[in-house]
Parts: C-alpha cells; structure tokens; sequence
C-alpha cells in the first residue's frame, strides 16, 4: 500500500505543477498590460503609419517600441516611438518615411511591438503582417513554393507564362552554377516605364530620361522588379542571376563582389544565344584590341559605345572561369567573397591566379596577347562610368526601336594620323591664304588713296 500511496502522490504533484505551468503562462500571456488596438498603414512612396492602443493596469506605459522585418526576416530594424495619452491608457505611435524606391512593392512587412509599463512589466505583440503595395493598380498573383508573381492589365496566362519563366530560371542558376534561392521571391511586373518609375529610385534627370530600366533586383527585399517588354524572359532571367548571387553572399561583404562576377553572372544565365549583340560587339572590340583590364571592371562602363563590349567580356570572363575551373570551383570563389575575402585572394586560393593574372589568361583565351600587372588608376586610361553605380538593373537606352536589355553600338573609328596630318596642311595653307588676300586687299585701297590724294 505505501507503493500506492507514493503513486497516487506522485500523480497528483504532476498534475498540481502542469495547473501551476498553465496558470504562469496564463498569466505571462494575459498579464498587466493589454493592447486594444493594433493597426498599419501604408501610402506607397511616401511613408508606413504603425499605432497601439495600449494600458496596464500595473501603473503607465512608459515606452513602447517597434520593430519590423522583410525577405528572409533575419534582420530586424527598430523604429522610435511618440506616446500620447488617451481616454484610457495610451495611444503610441510609429512612422516610417520613406524615399521613392527604398522599399520593394508588394513587400510583406512583419512587425511587433515591445511595450513596457512603469512597474517592469513587458509585452511582445504577435508578429503583424502589413503588404506594402502599389496602391495605383490592382494587382493580380499566381505563385508556387519557390515564385510570386505580381501583375496588372493582361490575363491570366500572362502571369503564368511569367511563373514559368521564372522557375526555369531559378533551374537554370542550380544546374549551372549550383546556386538557389533560401527563401520565396517575389517578381513584380510593370506595365510601362511610367508606371515603374515610383518604385524606383531616382537616379537622375539625364539618366531617367536617357535610359528605360528593363528590371532592378531588389536583393534586401527578395523582389524583382521588371517591364512587360520585349524579350521579358531575358531580363527575368538577368536579374534572377543577381537576386540568387545576393542571396547566396548575403551579409556584410555582399556589396564587395567584383562587377565583372555579378555582371557576368547574370548574363550567362540570361540567355543562350552564341550570338548576340554583346558577343558582337566584343568581338569587335577583342579585334581592335579595345577590351577593358579585369582590374578596371568596377562597375558596367557607361559610355555608349562601351556598354555592350562591358557586358560581354563580364560574361566571357565568367565563362572562362567555368569552363576552365567547372561549377565546384567558380562556387568556391563566391563563397570565399562572401566571407569577405578579397577578390585577389579568392582567386589565388581557389584558381592560383589574382585579376592581373585572370586578365593575362582570358586575353590569350580570345586571343589577344597579355598585358602584365594593371598600371596605377593614375595612368590606367580607363573612362569612367558616366552613369550611377549598378544596383544589379538591366538599362536600355530609350532610342526608337531598341528593345530588350541595352543593345552595344559600335562607334566607328577617328580619322588616321595621315589624314589628321594632311588635314592640318590643307587648314594652315587656306588660313596663308586669307592672310594674303587681306594683305593684298589692303595694299589696293591704300594705293587708290594716294592716288587719289
């Protein structure tokens, strides 16, 4: 019997610490302060409005702040508070102003307060998800596990055909580079220019108004931002390569990949033809001789003339790096950037060449001669990029009849020395000879006067 007892004693304490548990997190869970309000709301552009109605019935509220989160949600970001008395408890509020194009459209934005009581008491709100949208357009969404798709003004099938797009490119980057997404993304697309423009920064008068932005990878946000334009899949496709790269950096060293690999990157995955206007106009360039040094490839030039030589060798640098190392290899570069080693070290670690040395092999692979270590930025001749810094966009000069990402042009050779030589003769000899007529003008009214004198 003195068994039975320790059992049945043993029961009954369970049971009395299980109440006990139950009745703490009854308490923790409906404590002192209470919320009787909890909204957001956001005008596109422009700014988010957060409010809390809140009281405790331990003494005041003394702060209450609030903290939001996006994309992957590993990161979240704090916003300070204003606390103004109401009929009863408090009234808290919190405001986010934002500049044109700092947030991504159609962001789901998860947020929660923290509130403290004058007695010590605190209160973590349930997450809170506010969709940060484009209110100027009603949006349609079709969307799988890996892709959102949003879209206005076309069918159905549109949408999907834009679903499909972006899955195969998402296969396109595993299979070829073996990178992938950690999370969902979204993929937000525009019907024209103007429409697009409020969910982009503003880079400009002479570039906004020069250049039509194809597509924009919003890395912080997991978003890509693309026109219903002519070969859309490209662009999808382009900017994927720099949204997935991102991802896979993802952290403080992210902003230090060389162009020429996120560039390069992105435009191997963009599409398969051999042949296009880049590799055209690369050619052309490999020769004349008029290539950049791995060096100089900072940021995509913007000269004119240099955008679709620029873009291609980034791609052909990449595809020498594949072909000659494999995926495993090119993977292990990024991973070390990602840590943030150094782009030289990188490639010394994993190809046992820095950028000169790249430079020197990739020339001799198209078949140009090698050039050695890069001179000085002093004395290197590079022209400098005459637009702002890419942010992973695909531009197309706004001239009648260009479609799809920016299209190189080739400009045409200056005259010889020969010809600038003899030009300079025949300028010399004609300026001789309206010096002579004057001369010879003058002489004759002068003679006439004293004639006539």
């Amino acid at each position: 019997m003195p068994t039975l007892r320790r059992v049945a004693l043993a029961a009954f304490l369970i049971v009395a610490l299980t109440f006990a548990l139950r009745v703490g997190y009854a308490f923790a869970d409906n404590g002192p302060i209470r919320v009787t309000s909890n909204t957001a709301l956001a005008t596109f552009a422009s700014e988010i409005k957060f409010q809390l109605a809140a009281e405790s019935s331990a003494g005041q509220i003394k702060s209450a702040d609030l903290y939001y989160t996006f994309g992957d949600g590993k990161a979240s970001n704090r916003l300070p508070s204003q606390i103004s008395a109401a009929d009863k408890g408090v009234t808290v509020t919190a405001n986010k102003r934002m500049q044109q194009g700092e947030f991504a459209p159609q962001l789901d934005i998860s947020y929660y307060w923290r509130i403290t009581d004058s007695a010590g008491n605190t209160l973590s709100t349930d997450p809170q998800v506010l969709r940060y949208a484009d209110e100027r357009f009603q949006w349609q969404e079709v969307s799988n596990d890996r892709v959102t798709v949003f879209w206005y003004g076309q069918s159905d099938k549109f949408g999907q055909q834009v679903l499909d797009w972006a899955t195969q490119g998402l296969d396109r980057l595993e299979k070829t580079f073996g990178i992938k997404m950690s999370y969902p993304i979204h993929v937000v697309v525009y019907g024209s220019k103007e429409d697009m423009a409020k969910a982009l920064a503003p880079r400009g008068a002479v570039f906004d108004g020069g250049a039509t932005v194809l597509g924009e990878a919003r890395s912080t946000y997991g978003t890509l931002l693309m026109l219903n334009a002519a070969d859309a899949r490209t662009t999808l496709w382009h900017e994927l390569g720099h949204l997935v790269l991102h991802d896979r950096v993802k952290g403080p060293f992210e902003s230090s990949l060389p162009a020429w690999l996120d560039e390069g990157l992105a435009m191997y995955n963009e599409s398969d033809d051999p042949n296009d206007g880049y590799k055209r106009a690369l050619d052309q360039a490999i020769s004349r001789d008029d290539v950049f040094r791995v060096r100089s490839m900072t940021s995509p030039n913007g000269i004119p003339s240099k955008v679709g030589i620029w873009y291609g060798q980034a791609r052909s640098i990449v595809t020498y790096l594949l072909q000659t190392g494999g995926q495993d290899k090119l993977l292990q570069m990024i991973d070390l950037l990602g840590k943030g080693t150094r782009t030289d070290d990188a490639l010394k670690k994993v190809y046992g060449f820095d950028q000169d040395q790249l430079n020197d092999q990739w020339r001799q692979w198209v078949g140009l001669s090698s050039q050695g270590s890069a001179p000085s930025p002093a004395t290197q001749g590079q022209a400098p990029s005459q637009i702002p810094p890419d942010n992973g966009s695909s531009v197309a000069p706004t001239t009648p009849g260009t479609s799809g990402q920016a299209q190189p042009s080739v400009t045409p050779q200056g005259p010889s020395r020969a010809l600038v030589a003899l030009l300079g003769v025949l300028g010399l000899a004609a300026a001789c000879s309206v010096f002579l007529l004057l001369a010879l003008v003058v002489g004759t009214v002068a003679y006439l006067t004293v004639r006539r004198a």
